[in-house]
């Protein structure tokens, strides 16, 4: 098995055991943060079944459902519109500068342009620009799930 951070594969063995430890750690915040964690825990199911299903389409609306169990709030969206209230919070919870809030409030867009798509018109498949859309999609669902495992963190110690 080769283990890899976001900056790339791990190479020592030193390296390849602090990761599985940090890894272990983040996991032991989760299982025991009880109810606080409930969002994360189920935004991680669907996730994982993004990742493990074989229809591209409805792997594409799963990963979509975890932003939406981890940024969504019915009584606000129901006042701005959820593809709105998704775009914001997610643009404001992981960019880190002016130039990657819009970046990802243009992308979110096109993604949830895509999302409804298939949702709403039985849209069958995804061209290569959905698809890297899709990619783009499921990075963002893993950089708002750390932000909320360090929320957890962070209420955990």
């Amino acid at each position: 098995m080769e283990l890899s951070s976001p900056d790339g594969h791990l190479k020592t063995d030193a390296a390849k055991a602090a990761w599985v430890k940090a890894r272990l750690q983040d996991l032991a915040v989760a299982f025991s943060s009880g109810p606080k964690a409930e969002p994360l825990l189920l935004a991680a199911q669907w996730l994982f079944d993004s990742y493990a299903g074989r229809d591209e389409l409805l792997s594409f609306v799963q990963a979509m459902i975890v932003l939406e169990i981890l940024l969504g709030d019915k009584n606000i969206a129901e006042e701005i519109g959820l593809g709105a209230l998704l775009r914001n919070r997610l643009a404001y919870m992981i960019g880190s500068s002016y130039r990657d809030r819009t970046e990802l409030l243009e992308d979110f867009s096109s993604i949830y342009r895509v999302r409804s798509q298939i949702v709403h018109t039985g849209k069958h498949r995804l061209s290569s620009e959905e698809r890297r859309l899709f990619l783009k999609l499921r990075w963002m669902c893993l950089r708002v799930m750390a932000k909320e495992l360090e929320l957890l963190k962070g209420d955990h110690q």
